[in-house]
């Protein structure tokens, strides 16, 4: 619908989908097969609580802005599940397994047993530059409120003068960790609207 609105010279993206014209298409076999537990779990011959935390670790991973899966990224109900003398062990195990998990979806495109997420090529978007087809003087950002750390990352790679829009009010994804970006970024003025024109 933006793009019929909108005149010719503007380009309406989502993050998701400007990753997508990078990257994802790539992956496009790839995206309707689950990352499956029981698969990594054979394939990398650990248990399935391991494959369950790696696979966790790799969806937090990819909202980060962290630019290699760490122990961070482990679920800490996880690792609470365990005895507290092999927590530090059962972390490292999953960082272990996650990484390779990571590497046969991520690199290995006609390996169709281990799928690809819509975050993860998103994530390889961000960490490889956040390219776009074009060069833009201007970036608006709508919904500034409920962007993942990824996502900031990626504005702060995009050149151009960025302009964002949100109300602190209305964060709903608070479950994938989102942040205001009007708290993560330098702005050289930050404004308030005065005016709704959304109700009547």
């Amino acid at each position: 619908h933006a793009d019929a609105t909108m005149p010719s010279w503007v380009k309406n993206y989502t993050f998701h989908g400007a990753a997508y014209s990078y990257c994802g298409k790539y992956y496009n076999r790839k995206l309707n097969i689950r990352l499956n537990p029981k698969v990594i779990a054979v394939k990398f011959g650990c248990d399935d609580s391991t494959a369950v935390a790696a696979k966790y670790a790799i969806r937090r991973y990819c909202t980060s802005d962290d630019g290699a899966i760490t122990g961070w990224h482990v679920p800490k109900e996880a690792v609470l599940a365990r005895d507290e003398k092999d927590r530090e062990t059962f972390k490292d195990d999953v960082v272990t397994v996650a990484r390779k998990t990571w590497l046969a979806s991520m690199n290995d495109f006609k390996n169709l047993e281990f799928g690809v997420e819509h975050d993860m090529y998103a994530k390889r978007w961000v960490e490889e530059g956040a390219p776009l087809t074009g060069r833009y003087a201007k970036v608006l950002v709508d919904e500034c409120q409920d962007m993942v750390r990824a996502n900031v990352k990626a504005l702060r790679r995009i050149p151009g003068q960025k302009i964002c829009v949100g109300d602190r009010n209305q964060q709903l994804y608070d479950y994938r960790c989102t942040v205001n970006v009007a708290d993560e970024m330098n702005f050289d003025a930050i404004l308030d609207l005065t005016i709704s024109h959304r109700f009547g």
